[in-house]
């Protein structure tokens, strides 16, 4: 029988991350019981796809303002800033311009909240396996394996995304894409992996370290397990 108390969804860790508590919080108020391997990444692919369409329109904006130092100044969107870019964005273009690149944006987000969390959760089942200590050294180590296989796994995605996202044109994904092959190669879809890597990798031990750390100091449980305190309840 399931508990009468109230689980607080930890929103202050940030937009994806709240998304995945709630995802993970209220599936398993629902079934009273540690949500399996599926569940898991169920929740994480919804969160990452919640994140990826509410960020979309700052997306425009971010990848339009990085990208306008690399063309050439009659070429340039020249948004003095974040604010001048939305409202020039919204008048010239119109609302569906923030929606440039949805479809490959919620593939991103999503393909890198389950690649992480599958990929951190195999990781260190496999590292206490044969020997390793819940620590440090072990949140670690199977973060970063977490960071390298989400900055692979998404890259075709952020790819097809960012070039969506440059431009002002109509171009769709499928045109985007198609041009890319014949101009470029298949290898196209793997460019700026390495300062993507530079970027998530760091990012992603940050996070899981630091998620381990408050899942001993508080009552979340991000992976969603129930915790011995709450078992009693849950009977």
């Amino acid at each position: 029988m399931s508990s009468d108390k109230k689980i607080k969804e930890p929103f202050w860790l940030g937009g994806a991350a709240a998304c995945m508590a709630v995802c993970f919080n209220k599936l398993r108020g629902y079934t009273g019981k540690k949500l399996s391997v599926t569940q898991n990444i169920a929740c994480a692919g919804v969160a990452g796809g919640v994140a990826g369409l509410v960020g979309n329109p700052a997306e425009v904006v971010l990848v339009r303002m990085c990208a306008d130092g690399a063309k050439a100044p009659a070429q340039q969107f020249g948004y003095s800033h974040a604010f001048d870019a939305l409202a020039r964005v919204y008048g010239e273009e119109g609302m569906r311009a923030f929606w440039k690149g949805l479809a490959p944006n919620i593939a991103r987000s999503a393909l890198m909240n389950v690649s992480q969390i599958a990929t951190y959760a195999s990781a260190k089942q496999y590292l206490l396996g044969i020997g390793f200590g819940d620590d440090i050294k072990t949140h670690s180590i199977s973060s970063l394996a977490a960071g390298t296989m989400a900055t692979t796994i998404c890259a075709p995605a952020d790819v097809l995304k960012s070039r969506m996202q440059a431009n002002a044109g109509k171009e769709g994904l499928s045109q985007v894409l198609a041009t890319g092959l014949r101009e470029e190669g298949p290898r196209f879809l793997m460019r700026g992996w390495t300062p993507a890597w530079l970027r998530l990798t760091p990012h992603t031990v940050l996070t899981f370290v630091f998620m381990e750390k408050l899942r001993l100091l508080t009552s979340i449980d991000w992976l969603g397990t129930v915790r011995s305190t709450e078992k009693e309840a849950l009977r």
